[in-house]
């Protein structure tokens, strides 16, 4: 028998070393503590991303086509099908329909009234449906516009001559605009029921266009005149209004002094928003570019008083519009967001290849129109 030999001890490298090596080795754990960190991060990205590309768009069918007679208000849009008038409300939940007694009729709509016109007669109901009046007229019947209390009518006479007719809710005439020697450009009931009339004197050398504003009882508030320019678009606010000119966003009082100024030149009128507290915002499109027809390529956002940005919008986008709080660019195939600096916040897919939209008073919800079909979305 061999006595038990004492084992070997190996050498243990120095304290340094396995320092060293407990370093390296939290060292790759950290490293890939990071690369798992980014890869979370990344992923939470791309899954936004998708997400926001593939949500939110659900088109619905509307029951009336491009080619028929529509409009919208707030909550609600009326339109004109198989000599029926019919009502439903931004859900395409219908609210009523009607026989109507004429043929060959266009709708104009308020938040209280409906109009239904044809060349020479119009009928007017509330917004529930219940006939109000029937008014015939001789000469022809232009156009009409819908107030809360009041029923504008645009009529020509044989010589060529036009006048505005304000019906009130008994179909009595309360006072009427001549306007001889004058274009009439617009007529309109503005949401605080003031009502406006924007003409040209045609007979002047220097063009001069004419902004005449009534409060909601009819009474005369403010008869303003623009030399040198035409006017795209009149913003209405309580004590001021912006007048969107072919040269200048001009600020005024309603007996027309100015109290601010923008060059705007090549710039055409998209899209305006004034919120409860009368912050208003502008949106405009290159000159030319007009939306459904030719592709935009950016715009510029304007806070009169505050922020002017320009945007590039995506390939394709045949509309641009504001929301409440935010802007968009349609596309035929997209929806893509801003914020009120600018900043892309997301991408939508719209599944039905859109050929136009029309944003709906509401400000959260448009038509798309697609091979003669109309439908309603909710916008993101």
């Amino acid at each position: 028998m061999f006595p038990p030999q004492p084992r070997k001890k190996g050498k243990r490298p120095p304290k340094s070393a396995r320092t060293r090596g407990r370093r390296r080795h939290q060292d790759k754990l950290g490293l890939i503590a990071i690369i798992l960190a980014i890869s979370v991060v990344l992923g939470l990205g791309i899954w936004w991303i998708v997400s926001a590309a593939t949500s939110g768009i659900n088109p619905k069918e509307l029951n009336f086509t491009s080619d028929m007679s529509y409009h919208a208000t707030e909550d609600s849009i009326y339109y004109i099908s198989e000599q029926k008038l019919s009502c439903v409300d931004y859900a395409n939940n219908e609210k009523w329909t009607l026989e109507l007694p004429l043929s060959g009729a266009s709708v104009k709509a308020s938040g209280s009234l409906v109009a239904i016109f044809s060349d020479s007669v119009v009928v007017v109901y509330s917004n529930t449906g219940e006939q109000l009046f029937t008014k015939e007229f001789y000469g022809k019947i232009a156009n009409v516009s819908c107030g809360q209390d009041y029923v504008a009518v645009m009529n020509e006479d044989t010589s060529g001559t036009s006048k505005i007719v304000m019906l009130n809710k008994k179909g009595e005439e309360v006072t009427t605009y001549d306007f001889s020697g004058k274009f009439i450009v617009d007529f309109a009931f503005t949401s605080a029921n003031a009502f406006y009339i924007y003409t040209i004197d045609s007979g002047a050398v220097v063009p001069v266009a004419r902004v005449m504003s009534y409060n909601g009882d009819l009474a005369n508030t403010g008869n303003i005149a623009i030399e040198g320019q035409l006017l795209q678009r009149v913003i209405f606010l309580k004590d001021t209004l912006y007048m969107v000119g072919t040269n200048h966003l001009m600020q005024m009082d309603y007996i027309g002094t100015k109290q601010s100024e923008k060059l705007i030149y090549g710039w055409e009128f998209a899209d305006s928003y004034v919120d409860k507290n009368e912050n208003t915002r502008i949106l405009f499109i290159p000159g030319g570019e007009d939306a459904g027809q030719k592709n935009i390529s950016n715009v510029r956002y304007v806070e009169p008083g505050g922020k002017d940005l320009f945007v590039q919008m995506p390939s394709s986008t045949i509309k641009a519009s504001l929301g409440r709080d935010k802007f968009y660019a349609f596309t035929p195939t997209m929806i893509r967001t801003y914020n009120a600096d600018g900043t892309a916040t997301g991408d939508y897919e719209v599944p039905i290849a859109a050929e136009k939209y029309e944003p709906l008073p509401s400000k959260q919800h448009a038509l798309l129109f697609a091979q003669d079909k109309v439908y309603i979305i909710t916008l993101p």
